[in-house]
């Protein structure tokens, strides 16, 4: 891996959208999930409006865009206070291996230290050991509990 990428790390604004929504179709992909822009465009506008929420930043090579980040907030009593998930984190195909994802991680993790964060959480799929690896080299372990979940849908 080369490690001369120096991203900017820019907060994500309306203008960024189109595009944004365009990688998220292919990181989704990528991935096996289905994407609903209509479902993930409203999710992400709302954020974008209310910072209370969490932040999402693009990243940019060069003025070119080559990914991007979600995280949203949550708090936990156990654990002292606010939390993040990193709900999202894509780098473009053809931009990987130059340590932009390392140096997004580096950020967020500055972020979360001014923002006074106390633990921060993602999820990865089971069957995505490269980039399980990439965490767990980037100071990211294994939780110790099992993560349920039950859908509410309307």
């Amino acid at each position: 891996m080369t490690t001369s990428a120096k991203p900017e790390f820019v907060p994500m604004q309306a203008q960024h959208l189109d595009e944004i929504y365009s990688l998220m179709a292919v990181f989704y992909e990528e991935e096996g999930y289905p994407f609903n822009k209509e479902r993930s465009s409203k999710a992400l506008e709302h954020l974008l409006a209310n910072t209370s929420l969490g932040h999402a930043w693009v990243f940019q090579m060069s003025s070119a865009v080559a990914g991007y980040m979600i995280m949203t907030y949550g708090y936990s009593i156990e654990f002292g206070g606010y939390t993040v998930l990193l709900d999202e984190l894509y780098v473009r195909k053809g931009m990987r291996r130059q340590g932009i994802g390392t140096a997004a991680l580096q950020f967020l993790f500055g972020k979360c230290d001014e923002l006074g964060i106390r633990s921060i959480d993602l999820e990865v799929e089971k069957s995505n050991t490269e980039a399980h690896e990439f965490y767990l080299r980037n100071g990211l372990r294994d939780g110790w509990r099992t993560q349920m979940r039950r859908w509410n849908r309307r």
